[in-house]
């Protein structure tokens, strides 16, 4: 499909029959970037203030937590405010479930699992105006490297149960969006073969999935001495932590720019990586705090999604650990910044994937 008429067509199109605010936020996003850090933060406390109030309104949970933490209403004095209220759990939201949803009327709502990689899956609920924001925030951070809305990609992502259910219905939309879907976890020798076919066919823009399987097509392509992929811009790496070998081999191979995504699929997109490596949180959308820092600023990643209504996301442990980067980005974002995040998925994400040596052929996941 012609990058153009997706960019201004379909996509739009896609995302406005969804009702997702995405391009209504992009172009918001474009704006809020340059802000001062102050701007954002000050931007950042109006959200939350909201998103408090929207969920003493409507969540039953907060209702009475935060009448008895007096903070009725769900309003805040100040910033500092927010520590008062008590964080949100993996246990509180299978416990609490009910109590923890909005009475609401909101566009779409549906559940969304974590992959339960470390424990019992946690199911919450989200809503189009979460991903409406989630699909700008990567929108734009895939604009910071030259790449619109509507370029060809390739998606190295999902079980083969999600690969699975693609009818027809699916491979038509994915036609529309310019996206081609790669089972992530079917990398034998031959499956890298036939991946490779495809990426050389369709000529994409960009390449987003898993650093693991991504790393391990390029060693693939290394292998085989195939060019690297012909229009290819950059490579976009998320769900698991991207390293400094891994990033230096897909680099080489395929003759892009890496850049990692950060995020939880039960809490949100919360961070993307610029040309300058800076690791941008979404802040517009997103509110970072660090548990218990250490001497170096290290400690466990809180998140409060201020997109969240259908089921607000508030002082989060994500059991994921960080700190946060106090230095100015040489982009000029005003965007805060992560740095050093370690998650807590990624060794049990390398254990189900089970991928062999290339010497003792394939092994089903």
């Amino acid at each position: 499909m012609n990058d153009k008429v997706v960019r201004r067509v379909l996509y739009p199109l896609h995302e406005r029959l969804k009702r997702k605010p995405t391009f209504r936020r992009l172009e918001e996003l474009e704006h809020t970037q340059w802000l001062s850090p102050e701007r954002i933060a000050e931007y950042q406390f109006t959200r939350v203030q909201r998103l408090l109030e929207f969920a003493y309104a409507h969540v039953p949970y907060y209702r009475t937590l935060l009448d008895k933490h007096r903070l009725p209403g769900g309003r805040l004095e100040s910033p500092n405010d927010i520590q008062s209220i008590p964080f949100l759990t993996r246990e509180l939201i299978r416990t609490r479930f009910d109590d923890l949803r909005a009475r609401a009327r909101l566009p779409r709502v549906h559940k969304r699992s974590s992959g339960g990689s470390t424990g019992a899956p946690v199911t919450v609920l989200v809503d189009m105006a979460r991903m409406g924001f989630g699909e700008a925030a990567r929108m734009r951070a895939q604009r910071w490297f030259g790449i619109p809305v509507g370029a060809r990609e390739i998606v190295l992502w999902g079980s083969p149960i999600e690969a699975s259910r693609q009818g027809l219905v699916r491979k038509m939309r994915d036609w529309c969006l310019n996206t081609r879907l790669l089972s992530a976890f079917d990398m034998s020798e031959e499956s890298l073969a036939r991946h490779a076919a495809v990426i050389r066919e369709f000529r994409p823009t960009k390449l987003y999935g898993y650093a693991s399987a991504i790393c391990l097509l390029a060693e693939y392509f290394e292998r085989e001495s195939l060019p690297h992929p012909r229009g290819l811009r950059a490579v976009f790496t998320t769900a698991e932590p991207l390293f400094d070998f891994q990033r230096k081999t897909i680099e080489t191979v395929f003759g892009c720019r890496v850049a990692v995504e950060y995020g939880c699929r039960d809490a949100g997109l919360v961070a993307l990586e610029c040309p300058a490596e800076g690791l941008h949180i979404a802040a517009e959308g997103m509110y970072v705090e660090i548990l218990d820092p250490d001497d170096e600023g290290r400690g466990e990643i809180v998140l409060t999604n201020l997109e969240s209504k259908a089921f607000p996301i508030v002082r989060y442990r994500t059991g994921d650990f960080g700190s946060l980067d106090p230095s100015p980005c040489t982009c000029g974002r005003g965007l805060p910044k992560l740095r050093a995040v370690e998650s807590k998925v990624a060794e049990a994400f390398l254990e189900r994937l089970m991928v062999p040596t290339h010497s003792q052929g394939a092994s089903s996941p």
